[in-house]
């Protein structure tokens, strides 16, 4: 995971960032995610394995990290529901009160 990440790179960008950090998602067998997520945390870009997966932005709310976690379970191949991914995550909290 890349915090404060700027966002306003494209996969190009995003892909140097890795590199610096000496990190690759190259192997084909094994798919990696690496979610780059904006200094306001409002919002993420996901790569799985060495493709561009998707742009999520939650408005001006903060997206909780713990949501982040249940992403697996909430993208089936094509779509992601990420609403429903923190929803479950604020009940979880809530119901921890």
């Amino acid at each position: 995971m890349f915090l404060e990440s700027d966002l306003r790179c494209g996969f190009d960008g995003l892909t140097k960032m890795m590199q610096k950090e000496k990190y690759s998602i190259t192997d084909k067998d094994k798919p990696s995610f690496v979610l780059f997520m904006n200094k306001a945390r409002t919002a993420f870009k996901l790569f799985v394995g060495p493709h561009y997966l998707m742009y999520y932005k939650n408005g001006y709310r903060r997206i909780p990290l713990e949501a982040i976690s249940r992403i697996p379970r909430y993208f089936n191949g094509k779509a992601l529901n990420m609403r429903g991914a923190i929803a479950e995550t604020v009940q979880a909290q809530l119901s921890l009160n």
